[in-house]
């Protein structure tokens, strides 16, 4: 047996409200030989425990996909090619049994008063790659430019449910900006249809229970990198997505940062909102959470007063976990080292006094929840650290995993018992290195999954 199969899942509780203890497989390198400030790409987790990245191999020539199965075999794929001079935003990744569909959004002529925008899809077994899929382009100009020199940069989103696969993205066009959504079923992606609203160009999508997807993005503000609300829309295989409704109750005149989760019953969301429009690129404000079930979503309530940004949230076995970096002050703060901190509700209960596991973080904080509850954290502080906690009890002291470079990472990637922390190695390696998260001991809670 490997190592990462040995520890592959998080372990159940042995004794109740004992605090777990954290350790990790031997850590494998997932991509090497890149430029280190690439970042750690975009990762996923697939069903079948394939994990799948999609590596920058430089500012304009594409990127690589890598594979690496279950049992160890490291694989890579193909490439999605670039071209000299054009902008890419980094590939959102659905993961289904045995494949994984990258879509992701370019610009060309990136330097120069305007080009082409165009999202582009590409479907990946451990095989190879499909040929690669254009769901829509339009002509940019300085005013619907995705990709500025400075601040925020496009992100479509994708994915899977009931054996099909949604794509969503803002179609920019300079007269008539369209939040859009295209399907796909036997791996190709049909042709786009239009939600008939416009938004911010990073929407949310949440594979919900039931073969449901949820979309969320940001709205109101004319503003394609923030606005002034959330609203969504629910997509079934059957029906499509229905109209698009407004998330009414947050209170602030500028939103961002928005996150979501699947959750028990449906999904969850959380954002920013508050008043500050000093720098919206590096805004912090209080943070909102909504949940929903299969019909309709709760009043938004205020989990954290203070000001946060970098947000992560996730959800398992009734835990809702929100991570985040706090500052002092709203503004020019929102994108420097501080505190990081959690907020957690277990069962639908108010969500928990903060607690702060690192006071010098980098951003962005991630968090996890394995299918028992348990509770990881994983950050930069010099270096890629990791602390797990019980749905409701203290975490445990840090560890670190091994030397970080990127700001951007580490990040965790969950499938059931299984928890993988993924991290950018110093300029020295230019390596993506990855490692499996083992608790021994914990809540134990009666009648809750555990995983053994």
């Amino acid at each position: 047996m490997t190592a990462v199969a040995a520890v592959l899942c998080l372990l159940a509780a042995q004794a109740s409200g004992a605090t777990p203890t954290l350790a990790f497989s031997a850590r494998f390198t997932l991509a090497a030989g890149f430029q280190y400030d690439l970042g750690a790409g975009t990762s996923a987790l697939g069903p079948d425990g394939t994990v799948w990245l999609a590596q920058p191999l430089s500012p304009s020539a594409g990127f690589e996909i890598v594979a690496r199965t279950a049992d160890g075999h490291a694989l890579r794929p193909g490439i999605a090619p670039g071209r000299s001079g054009s902008a890419y935003s980094r590939p959102e990744i659905a993961t289904a049994a045995g494949a994984a569909t990258f879509v992701w959004e370019t610009a060309s002529d990136a330097g120069g008063p305007s080009g082409t925008a165009a999202v582009k899809a590409l479907r990946c077994t451990l095989r190879g790659c499909a040929p690669l899929q254009t769901l829509a382009t339009w002509r940019w100009t300085y005013g619907n430019d995705s990709f500025p020199p400075m601040g925020y940069q496009a992100q479509p989103e994708v994915a899977s449910a009931g054996g099909e696969t949604v794509a969503v993205f803002l179609r920019d066009a300079a007269a008539n900006p369209q939040m859009t959504w295209a399907q796909a079923g036997a791996g190709r992606f049909g042709a786009p249809h239009s939600f008939g609203a416009g938004g911010a160009g990073d929407p949310v999508l949440v594979s919900e229970a039931g073969g449901r997807i949820l979309a969320a993005w940001l709205a109101g503000s004319g503003d394609t990198a923030s606005g002034s609300g959330v609203t969504w829309a629910s997509w079934s295989a059957r029906a499509g997505f229905t109209r698009v409704k407004t998330l009414a109750g947050a209170s602030g005149d500028y939103a961002a940062g928005l996150v979501g989760t699947r959750a028990a019953g449906g999904a969850a969301l959380a954002w920013i909102q508050g008043d500050n429009t000093t720098d919206p690129g590096l805004a912090a404000e209080p943070v909102w959470v909504a949940r929903q079930n299969s019909t309709r979503f709760s009043k938004p309530v205020r989990a954290f007063a203070g000001f946060a940004f970098g947000l992560s949230l996730a959800s398992a076995d009734g835990v809702l976990a929100l991570g985040f970096t706090t500052t002092a002050r709203a503004g020019l703060d929102g994108d420097s080292a501080g505190p990081a901190m959690v907020v957690r509700s277990d069962g639908g209960k108010p969500f928990s006094r903060p607690v702060t596991f690192d006071p010098e973080a980098a951003p962005t904080p991630a968090v996890a929840v394995a299918a028992d509850g348990d509770v990881l954290v994983a950050w930069n502080d010099n270096g890629a650290k990791a602390a797990i906690a019980t749905a409701t009890g203290a975490f445990g002291p840090p560890l670190e995993i091994g030397a970080e470079m990127g700001e951007d990472s580490p990040v965790i990637r969950v499938g059931g018992c299984r928890a993988l922390v993924l991290w950018e190695g110093p300029s020295a390696t230019g390596a993506v290195f990855g490692a499996f998260a083992a608790a021994v001991g914990g809540s134990g809670r009666p009648g809750r999954p555990t995983c053994r």
